[in-house]
């Protein structure tokens, strides 16, 4: 199979709270995309938090996002980049 890219809606300020939970079983990575404004506050360990547009999650790894905010959505978990 090709790429495969998750494409993420836009949040608003009444959407805190949601999440999504992706598992990458597959073996190749994961492109995950924002809509519109809303940008990816990827939490990774012995960093700080950093903004993005997109997030890739490797062949093997797990990524839980939640929405922290109108237009971000946090994403934590192992093989994130």
């Amino acid at each position: 199979t090709g790429a495969v890219t998750y494409t993420f809606p836009d949040v608003a300020d009444g959407d805190k709270g949601d999440t999504w939970t992706v598992v990458n079983a597959s073996d190749q990575s994961i492109t995950c995309a924002r809509s519109s404004d809303t940008q990816f506050s990827k939490l990774v360990a012995g960093s700080d938090p950093a903004l993005a547009t997109s997030v890739t999650i490797s062949k093997g790894g797990v990524a839980e996002f939640v929405v922290t905010d109108e237009d971000v959505i946090t994403v934590f978990g192992s093989g994130i980049s």
